[in-house]
């Protein structure tokens, strides 16, 4: 038999009471230890869904839809294999109900505060490219067109510098005008816009002498002169080798902006006084990428004595002559069929062998209904366009 003395049963006590303890306190923290696991999962899973909920009602500002648009009329037409755009048949339109329809794209409310939208996408087929222009109308914003907020930011003027209205052709004029214009990579001078078409001139010589920037006009066997002084004759010329050159590397991802125009290529006296383009374009060629047609030049000057074709006083007043080089123009002289007119470090017009090098500014045209991104026109702040 077994006696326990009164301090054992104290002690015997003591150690249940301790075990008791111990167990409620086991218990009660892996309670805690539960409870706080559960609203940690409740937490995250409500965070989760806010993100969710986030991502699905999110806003998105203008551009970021116009760029949807673009997005979602390229796989509309890759899917609508019944749509075929050719250089004839070169436009299509698609509205944005039917985006929304076939599920290209999200119901305006789902994508913009300003649910008040309708949108369309033009688009073209050039030189085996597409080019999109979304256009979109909201309550608070209407796309922009290039040549509306061209007008908007340039009043017509008849006297003094700046852009002029004549016989249907846009020109700029004068010494300071805001007609800088960045495309391609490059800076550009926007110098008229005629048959809708926005017509650009390289702002700064090509100066680099190892890129065949200073290039011949031509150093072709002349027969009728019986010398090597080449041809004055553009179509034939060593220089539009060289520019379809420039077009095919330099511009290959820009091809669907870039349309053709009918250069004016005939050859004028050196006292013509023609400045409305009568005499430069008889003849024509049509091409993605030309150089200056005299005619153009002389009319960039508002200098009222610049009376004729080689004219020191054209020089005046005339934009064109910023460059401090020797540069080619487009036309030839009737006179001697070697010879081609150039710009010289003054400015001045002159003539010259076709077979001597000369630098070159190109010219290309743009459609006018391209759209506006940024810009005034100023050098620091040249116009620019969306190209998708």
């Amino acid at each position: 038999m077994i006696f326990f003395s009164m301090f054992d049963i104290i002690l015997l006590g003591e150690i249940m009471k301790n075990f008791k303890e111990k167990l409620l306190d086991f218990f009660s923290n892996r309670k805690r230890k539960y409870w706080t696991i559960a609203i940690s999962i409740i937490i995250l899973l409500a965070l989760i869904g806010l993100i969710i909920l986030a991502i699905v009602s999110k806003r998105y500002d203008y551009l970021e839809i116009e760029n949807m648009l673009v997005d979602s009329s390229k796989s509309y037409l890759k899917n609508h294999s019944e749509i075929s755009l050719t250089e004839e048949d070169n436009t299509y339109e698609i509205d944005a109900t039917s985006l929304i329809n076939e599920e290209y794209l999200k119901d305006f409310s789902k994508l913009s505060s300003d649910s008040n939208c309708s949108a369309k996408i033009l688009v073209s087929y050039n030189q085996n490219k597409y080019r999109y222009r979304p256009i979109l109308s909201c309550d608070r914003y209407e796309t922009k067109v290039f040549l509306d907020t061209l007008f908007d930011k340039e009043e017509l003027v008849e006297s003094g510098d700046g852009l002029y209205k004549i016989n249907d052709i846009y020109r700029f004029k004068g010494d300071y005008v805001n007609n800088y214009f960045q495309f391609a990579d490059k800076s550009w001078r926007l110098f008229k816009i005629e048959d809708h078409k926005l017509y650009l001139i390289l702002a700064d010589i090509i100066s680099d002498k190892k890129n065949d920037a200073y290039v011949v006009y031509d150093d072709r066997y002349n027969y009728y002169l019986e010398s090597d002084k080449g041809l004055n004759d553009f179509d034939s010329s060593r220089i539009k080798d060289t520019l379809m050159n420039y077009y095919n590397n330099d511009f290959k991802d820009y091809k669907a902006y870039i349309v053709n125009h009918d250069a004016c290529k005939s050859t004028r006296n050196e006292s013509d006084v023609d400045f409305d383009g009568y005499i430069d374009c008889a003849e024509t060629t049509n091409v993605p990428i030309s150089l200056l047609a005299v005619y153009d030049f002389i009319n960039a000057s508002r200098d009222q004595l610049c009376e004729e074709t080689l004219s020191a006083n054209c020089s005046n007043y005339n934009y064109l002559t910023v460059a401090k080089n020797k540069w080619w123009l487009l036309n030839g002289t009737n006179v001697n069929s070697s010879k081609v007119y150039y710009a010289n470090q003054s400015g001045e017009l002159n003539l010259d062998y076709a077979s001597s090098k000369k630098y070159i500014r190109y010219v290309i045209t743009l459609p006018d209904d391209v759209l506006y991104k940024d810009g005034n026109g100023t050098k620091d702040n040249p116009y620019t366009i969306y190209t998708y």
